[in-house]
């Protein structure tokens, strides 16, 4: 009675396994005399337990993915909003149309830069959310874990009862609910097996065999980080044995993230590894790209009247190096009428090959005293000597200047509009034969995972040799780094590292880098771009220069004319030619390189964001269509195990009435014998 009782009082817990009293025959001297108790058992079926477990776990592993997908669609935005990323991009070529029709009118450049503005702190905006998920996602994983250990303290706890119960022949139907409750708990966070034994005992796994229980207890491990960025190197989650007596960690521990398969921690992992990282590096590649393109086009106009001083962005080129230019460049000094002053062409072709400073003379000769060029630190400088002038470089139309696929000017960002801490350009044009310049004693060391988080291999890379190809060999060698990827220079100076056959999802992580080159404080990583830092932060700080921004007037919209010559006016006020080209980007194909799951591609800048923002939205319908199949066939176990396990409440009920009915005819059984008695007793 006390059985069907506690059925009745646990008809709505659904973590509940029915439990019925089984009887033998009770002999007495050869003889039944009745019947006993012999245990009280759940009914379960061990099958649908296990299956249960399996579909709690990929349930809860697509439910957290669409979780965060969700709050990601937040972030992005609604499609029809005007301030998603297609939006700006549109509303800042609509600005540059305005530009072409009226370009030296000073609130019309405003208007531009405030639209370049918004769309690049919408870029930066997408950015830090994404690694906020990724921070959220971790933190998350942190809580997880605690669930799991306090869990497996209970099951750990629970287990030795039981077995003492069974060695007694007590109830053990309770404990070992109790114990289903917590498993049932740990299988949210993270797919798990038990075996059971006949004495009580049970071991908890992993449900690829990694023990998380047996006599002894395991307790799992993760620190996350307080911030988190591009090159985060997450600590993994550690599995430590604990001693039995002691309860202190004991022994070696082992990471324990590729052996997830599934659950609320895989979803985490997968989230925080995977889509939200996809995507940050997609969005890395779009920015970088639309830099580099606009500043290709700043760089081959100049403003009016042009600047005294242009000054470029930091390089490792100094003196010594090769200038691998082709083409022709011009360099001019006029004044503020945009009168020609000095001019003096450079042929690379002609005077190659040559170092910079060859070429550095060569220019500052030409411009016989009225305009200085200068190398320093990495940074190229041209400066008109009375301060009343400005500087020009302007490109050849027929064999334009070519180092890296940049034009002279922009390879050392000598006009750019727009800027980045990373700026995401790692075409170097250097060759592999070029002299490194790094300086000694300086190491880069690298780590190889593979798409569950598992390091498999680390190398550490010293400065050896002379030349690029020296380092490139260094990479490429075997038992290292080189097992995995293939290292090269392209023809545009850029590193490329390619997966081997056999490999793929592979990550690559600068644990350190502490190489220089030239003392200019830039590292061989920085350099070439390797590891993820390199390719994301280009969207985190992007933003128009902040001289040009403050004075609309230095936005270059003005054509040099190369052929009018020293004394004639080679720029005008007015002229549309530097709008009518950054409005034409808008239906340029550009190439991007793979980025996340966006592979290698030749589109515009809005089909690319679009491309971006419809990955993100495939995603998140990824995540919900498998939460939607893993949550139907939840339902389906849970279903058929109620329909074993679950408590039938008319069935108890009935149950009762049957044993109230039962014991109250025992009850009058006994009395009557009682009363028999007594009248004997008394009647002797």
């Amino acid at each position: 009675m006390g059985t069907t009782a506690n059925n009745i009082a646990n008809v709505n817990n659904e973590n509940y396994e029915r439990q019925v009293v089984r009887q033998e025959t009770l002999v007495v001297g050869g003889k039944s005399v009745g019947v006993k108790i012999s245990a009280v058992d759940r009914i379960v079926d061990r099958f649908l337990e296990a299956a249960g477990l399996t579909a709690n776990a990929s349930a809860q592993s697509a439910s957290i993915q669409r979780e965060f997908h969700d709050r990601l669609q937040g972030v992005i935005g609604r499609p029809d909003s005007g301030t998603t990323l297609t939006a700006r991009i549109d509303a800042v070529f609509a600005s540059f149309a305005d530009l072409t029709l009226n370009p030296a009118d000073r609130i019309v450049r405003q208007a531009a830069l405030e639209s370049v503005t918004d769309m690049t702190i919408e870029i930066a905006r997408l950015s830090q959310n994404i690694q906020d998920l990724r921070n959220d996602a971790s933190q998350r994983m942190g809580e997880e874990v605690n669930v799991v250990n306090e869990a497996l303290k209970r099951v750990h706890a629970i287990t030795p009862i039981i077995i003492r119960q069974k060695a007694i022949g007590g109830e053990t139907a309770g404990l070992e609910s109790q114990r289903s409750e917590a498993l049932s708990e740990i299988s949210e966070v993270m797919d798990i097996k038990t075996i059971s034994y006949d004495d009580g005992r049970m071991d908890v796994l992993t449900g690829s065999g990694v023990t998380l229980l047996n006599l002894a207890l395991r307790e799992l491990e993760y620190v996350p980080p307080g911030v988190v960025t591009a090159d985060t190197r997450f600590s993994p989650i550690k599995i430590h044995r604990l001693d039995p007596l002691t309860n202190e960690r004991t022994g070696s521990s082992s990471e324990l993230d590729p052996n997830i398969k599934s659950g609320r921690l895989r979803g985490l992992l997968d989230m925080r590894d995977g889509d939200l990282r996809n995507l940050s590096l997609s969005l890395g590649e779009f920015s970088a790209t639309f830099m580099e393109e606009i500043n290709h086009i700043h760089n081959n106009y100049s403003a009016f009247p042009p600047p005294n001083n242009l000054t470029g962005r930091a390089t490792t080129i100094d003196g010594a190096h090769l200038s691998n230019f082709t083409g022709k460049t011009t360099f001019a000094v006029t004044d503020s009428s945009g009168k020609v002053v000095a001019e003096h062409q450079v042929d690379f072709d002609a005077l190659s090959p040559v170092n910079f400073t060859t070429v550095i003379a060569n220019i500052n000769a030409g411009l016989g005293g009225n305009g200085t060029v200068a190398l320093t630190g990495g940074k190229l400088s041209f400066t008109a000597t009375n301060a009343a002038n400005g500087v020009v470089i302007k490109d050849d139309g027929t064999t334009p200047s070519q180092r890296g696929g940049q034009s002279f000017s922009q390879f050392f960002g000598m006009n750019d509009l727009l800027e980045a801490k990373v700026s995401g350009n790692y075409k170097t044009g250097y060759v592999g034969t070029d002299a490194h310049n790094l300086v000694a004693g300086g190491q880069l060391a690298l780590e190889v995972r593979d798409k569950n988080g598992l390091i498999l291999n680390s190398h550490t890379m010293s400065v050896t040799g002379t030349t690029f190809n020296d380092q490139i060999t260094t990479l490429n060698a075997a038992g290292g780094i080189g097992d995995f990827y293939t290292f090269a220079l392209d023809a545009n100076g850029e590193m490329t590292y390619t997966e081997k056959t056999g490999f793929s999802g592979l990550q690559l992580y600068v644990v350190s880098d502490t190489t220089n080159h030239n003392s200019t404080a830039i590292s061989f990583s920085e350099l070439f771009g390797l590891g993820d830092r390199f390719r994301v932060d280009p969207s985190k700080n992007i933003q128009v220069k902040e001289g040009i921004l403050n004075n609309p007037e230095r936005m270059a919209l003005s054509s040099y004319d190369l052929t009018v010559g020293v004394g004639n006016v080679a720029l005008s006020q007015g002229d549309q030619a530097g709008a009518l080209a950054l409005h034409g980007a808008q239906g340029a194909l550009l190439k991007y390189g793979s980025a996340g799951e966006l592979a290698n591609m030749q589109v515009t800048f809005s089909q690319y964001a679009s491309a971006l923002l419809a990955n993100a939205g495939l995603m998140g319908a990824r995540a919900t269509n498998k939460e939607m199949d893993a949550s139907a066939l939840k339902v389906e176990l849970d279903q058929r195990t109620a329909d074993i396990s679950g408590v039938n409440l008319d069935e108890e009920l009935a149950k009762m009435v049957q044993l109230q009915t039962s014991f109250n005819a025992s009850a009058r059984l006994i009395t009557a014998a009682d009363e028999m008695m007594q009248y004997l007793v008394d009647t002797i």
